[in-house]
């Protein structure tokens, strides 16, 4: 129903994009290739009113699990991820067997990481964006797109990684250091692949130290 609402939204307000597109262009082969010569220049916007043409106004054809890729590949392009992600779960959920589900997994992991690249907020639905890139990784064992996710899958770790850091930052401010012990060893346990892994070892053994000194020292009272 989401994605309905949206796709008439989208029809009203690409009502001036239509203007654009020639109204001898019926053949969806034409109006793709027309599409994706706009893609491929880097014309995102003049390229989504022939997508969409191709989506909501020709019916099913022999494009349309490509042109709704491509709708989904433009709005990430435009770093509307909201769009993009919507578009693309439409995709992977109806198009399990185009040649494209394997690119549309590694996207839409891509698109969570765009849309939730501030760790300072709620990272959590990144998980759903790591998810979906072992999925595109295992499909694409062997082929030079395995690497790609392999750098979406770092980077999406990589963001977790910094959020227990900061998490272990604030309680450090806060002197609530048994609390940063916890974030840390968590780190560690996680991610003991990162950069940083042999410094924050050293923080652990120093709080190590201080909580074991601050529970003895309230043995003692």
């Amino acid at each position: 129903m989401k994605r309905i609402l949206v796709a008439l939204m989208l029809v009203t307000a690409g009502c001036a994009g239509k203007k654009a597109i020639h109204s001898e262009m019926k053949d969806p082969k034409v109006l793709f290739q027309q599409a994706m010569k706009l893609y491929e220049s880097g014309q995102y916007r003049k390229a989504l009113p022939y997508f969409r043409k191709l989506l909501y106004g020709m019916g099913i054809n022999d494009y349309t699990d490509e042109a709704q890729y491509y709708l989904a590949a433009t709005y990430y392009h435009l770093k509307e991820y909201d769009l993009a992600i919507l578009e693309l779960e439409f995709f992977i959920k109806n198009f399990r067997f185009s040649k494209l589900y394997p690119d549309a997994l590694l996207l839409l992991a891509k698109a969570y990481e765009g849309k939730y690249s501030n760790i300072h907020l709620d990272i959590s639905p990144l998980n759903k964006g790591l998810k979906y890139a072992y999925r595109a990784k295992e499909l694409l064992k062997g082929t030079d797109k395995e690497r790609e996710a392999d750098a979406v899958i770092r980077s999406i770790r990589e963001k977790f990684a910094r959020k227990h850091l900061l998490a272990a930052w604030v309680y450090n401010k806060l002197k609530k250091y048994k609390s940063e012990l916890l974030y840390l060893e968590l780190y560690l346990e996680e991610y003991p692949d990162m950069d940083n892994v042999d410094s924050v070892r050293a923080r652990v053994k120093e709080l190590r130290e201080i909580v074991r000194d601050a529970e003895n020292s309230g043995n003692r009272r």
